[in-house]
């Protein structure tokens, strides 16, 4: 749980260092930072990271638990990693992720980013992601009683509101 933990709170770090990047870019410059990259790998890699520490938190037999999840665990883990990479190598597919336009109603001064097809299922797959880290957590919460729950608590509280917050 340590290392799922530690994951999820890496994938926090990258979307949070690219919005960082973004507003340092400037005013005008932001679109075509790096930063908004970063961002978008950050949050293609947040259910990944956060699904090993929701599915074995708090639970009685974590190996039993993990092997159970092992299949699901590789599965949105090759997912987040190849929407994280379409993004960062979009110079391959240009247009594919997001892509730069500028919005009609502000004369030239702002510019977007608009979603492409992949860029759709991507934050489709992020929403089905997080749902289901909260149930997991919604789950753990559920099934721990007396001191064990007043231990947890708080932790899969504050999880649950990182995670409702990106939903």
């Amino acid at each position: 749980s340590n290392i799922g933990f530690a994951l999820g709170m890496a994938s926090l770090v990258v979307i949070e260092a690219g919005g960082a990047m973004v507003m340092l870019s400037g005013a005008y410059g932001w679109l075509f930072s790096p930063g908004v990259r970063v961002y978008l790998a950050g949050n293609a890699l947040l259910p990944a990271g956060w699904l090993l520490f929701t599915s074995v938190f708090a639970r009685a037999d974590r190996k039993a638990v993990l092997s159970r999840q092992y299949p699901a665990l590789l599965v949105v883990s090759a997912i987040s990693l190849l929407f994280a990479l379409m993004i960062l190598l979009e110079g391959l597919m240009p247009g594919f992720v997001f892509m730069a336009q500028q919005w009609p109603g502000l004369a030239g001064k702002e510019s977007v980013v608009v979603l492409g097809p992949a860029g759709h299922y991507m934050y489709i797959y992020i929403l089905l992601g997080l749902v289901l880290n909260l149930v997991h957590l919604e789950n753990t919460l559920r099934n721990s009683s007396g001191l064990k729950r007043w231990h947890v608590k708080y932790l899969i509280f504050g999880v649950g509101a990182i995670l409702g917050f990106f939903v």
